[in-house]
């Protein structure tokens, strides 16, 4: 465990040095819970407290996070979400805390994981009950960080987290923490830990840095907008289509829509209180050549595009009239049209986007009042840095250069980066959050995780 010296003096640091950064308080101390309320759970809490306050001396301002709790079986389950809320809340216990962090690993494959994202926020499930602790023991709105995720399970050497049926649940759930509230998320992670990356890492079945599927999903979320739509679907999200809309500042609009059938799904699109008719439709597609345990995509028609080059362009073509069908393979898609007519092949994401709209998306019952706006800090995509040499922390709004250049992971932030709203040459990467050691990456392994950030506009 850290000391209450050694955060505070991180924090001055940030000063020192214009860095805007949260400060996140251990890793997974729950893990040693065995039972409800385990008392064992108790020094870190104390701990908290005491780093917490101490920089909060330093800077009044700088939100500390915590508990950094290991799975719901232990913040859930054992409580240690409840417990660590009683003494760190404002109503109750020191008011230390700003800010709620937990991890999120769920599921073995395909089967299991499908319709985690459909389970996150319904009744007595994962969201309500994060949302209830909180305002059990705060009166304030406490932000949500899932600041480590994942969906299967790389250990069981099932291979799932190579797959394009992990692809799709990725996509699936960064849209559900988007829906929710969720104020940012860290998906672990980027490169060779285990089969859990963006990219293949030493030792495993592609040579290292090759992408997996999922590096190809999180393309498709660069392209979705700012502030997230409710919408409505006949289908059911956990079986066979899920879709997720958003708008950007100009106005256009985004819908992601994702099937997880075997087979071709239909997908009509239908609008309310604005037409695109006259703009632009962009459609970006990410579909398996097989099924959902295919290794290989094909990203707008080119077969696993290199890393080491600009992704393909999007089909792109005005809408004349009032429908415009095409067809999507298994996977992704994103779009924007009036009404419109799709066919997603089996397990295929895709999304629409339509680049002159003068108007607000409106889909049944859609209230102004209900949207919520993700990314609202410009940090869409967080490049967490592993220097060989140094570890330090980076700033959520200052841009700087990459040291220690790799030209085949430099393309690699490039296009993520750019993809993701960056410029293509200096990147504003993500905030070092965790003032505590982390393994040291290997030459060429300096990425470790992507951070989407979700900023919540009332």
């Amino acid at each position: 465990m850290n000391s209450p010296q050694n955060q505070a003096a991180w924090v001055t640091y940030d000063q020192a040095h214009g860095i805007d950064a949260s400060m996140e308080v251990g890793n997974e101390e729950d893990i040693r819970m065995t039972t409800y309320q385990d008392r064992d759970f108790q020094p870190y809490i104390t701990a908290f407290n005491a780093q917490a306050s101490a920089m909060h001396a330093v800077d009044p301002g700088v939100q500390v996070y915590g508990p950094a709790a290991t799975n719901e079986y232990y913040w859930w389950t054992l409580d240690s979400l409840g417990m660590f809320l009683k003494q760190t809340g404002n109503k109750a216990g020191t008011g230390e805390v700003d800010g709620v962090s937990l991890h999120y690993y769920r599921g073995s494959g395909w089967n299991d994981t499908k319709g985690a994202a459909e389970t996150w926020s319904c009744s007595r499930c994962d969201w309500p009950f994060i949302t209830q602790e909180i305002a059990a023991n705060d009166t304030r709105h406490l932000p949500v960080d899932i600041s480590e995720w994942n969906l299967g399970d790389s250990n069981t050497g099932t291979g799932f987290n190579q797959t394009v049926g992990h692809a799709l649940v990725y996509a699936d759930m960064i849209g559900a923490f988007a829906q929710s509230g969720v104020a940012e998320e860290d998906y672990f992670d980027l490169h060779g830990a285990g089969a859990y990356g963006l990219l293949y890492g030493p030792g495993e079945a592609r040579p290292v840095d090759t992408p997996t599927p999922t590096y190809y999903a999180t393309a498709l979320w660069g392209h979705m907008g700012a502030t997230v739509l409710p919408l409505t679907q006949s289908d059911d999200p956990s079986t066979t289509v899920s879709a997720y809309a958003t708008r950007k500042s100009d106005s256009s609009v985004q819908v992601l829509g994702i099937n997880k059938t075997g087979s071709p799904q239909p997908l009509r699109i239908k609008y309310t209180g604005f037409s695109p008719i006259g703009g632009t439709l962009s459609t970006y597609a990410m579909a398996s050549t097989s099924d959902e345990n295919s290794l290989d995509v094909d990203y707008d028609g080119q077969l696993d595009p290199s890393a080491q080059a600009p992704l393909p362009s999007s089909c792109s073509r005005g809408i004349g009239g009032a429908s415009f069908g095409r067809a999507a393979a298994h996977g992704l898609r994103s779009q924007q049209e009036a009404r419109i007519d799709i066919h997603i092949h089996i397990h295929t994401a895709i999304v629409w986007r339509d680049h002159h709209v003068d108007h607000g998306l409106r889909f049944s019952n859609d209230d102004a009042d209900d949207c919520h706006c993700f990314s609202g800090r410009g940090c869409n995509l967080h490049c967490r840095q592993l220097d060989e040499h140094e570890l330090r922390p980076t700033s959520t709004r200052r841009e700087h250069d990459w040291r220690g250049r790799n030209p085949l992971r430099d393309q690699f932030q490039r296009n993520v980066c750019r993809l993701l709203g960056h410029a293509a040459n200096r990147h504003q990467c993500g905030r070092y959050k965790r003032p505590r050691a982390l393994p040291r990456a290997g030459a060429g392994s300096l990425l470790r995780e992507v951070d989407v950030c979700f900023d919540r506009h009332v």
